[in-house]
């Protein structure tokens, strides 16, 4: 229930939002083309995918915020039945060229305008390893890292998660390996434990062999 009423207020702001860009663009360009509801879909569709990333696979946030924004507001945010009402009035007025068009801005912007907000979210995400691998390369001066990234698995919860060729499977751990002599790694996982969420480092004794 509590969902419900999240839902329903993320879309009452998604859809007084929807209203305004529309209507002021709409008052900017002309009503010759739906330059609008155009307009809001892109940016919606942008704003889906960068949400989508950062709300669900990187931020710890309840699932009444998560229904709030991307179900409640950029559902009602975005306008495709009214897509679909403009082009078939196009359509019927013979105005072909101007529906064509409109189908095929809105397909191609739109699919590209998620992609870059997911791109821009994962760049954000992943980019909090940064100082983790510059700390390792430029203080620690290890001997090398490997980073690897989950791509299915299950942790506590016993949620299942898997990759996607989207999401990527954010919420799955990523693993930074590394390898040095024993008395430096010791003296380093000292350093890393304030970077670190406890019970989250793991040690082991390798062999490394060399050709003579």
């Amino acid at each position: 229930m509590t969902q419900l009423f999240a839902i329903a207020a993320g879309g009452a702001v998604g859809a007084v939002l929807r209203y305004g860009m529309s209507s002021g663009i709409t008052q900017w360009l002309g009503r010759g083309f739906p330059f609008g509801t155009l307009a809001v879909n892109v940016l919606g569709s942008l704003l889906m995918g960068l949400l989508y990333v950062l709300l669900i696979d990187r931020m710890n946030l309840s699932p009444e915020w998560r229904a709030a924004l991307l179900i409640g507001l950029l559902g009602a945010f975005t306008t495709f039945s009214t897509f679909s009402m403009e082009t078939l009035n196009l359509i019927e007025q013979g105005a072909m060229i101007k529906a064509g068009l409109n189908i095929l801005l809105s397909v191609v912007l739109c699919l590209g305008a998620t992609w870059i907000g997911v791109l821009a979210g994962r760049h954000e995400a992943e980019g909090k390893l940064d100082p983790l691998i510059k700390r390792l390369h430029d203080w620690e001066k290890v001997r090398g890292v490997t980073v690897f990234r989950g791509i299915s698995g299950f942790g506590q919860s016993g949620k299942i998660h898997s990759s996607s060729l989207l999401a990527m499977s954010l919420d799955l751990p990523v693993v930074v390996e590394f390898f040095d002599e024993p008395d430096k790694v010791a003296s380093i996982l000292e350093h890393l434990e304030e970077m670190i969420v406890p019970g989250h480092i793991v040690s082991w004794d390798a062999n490394l062999m060399v050709e003579n």
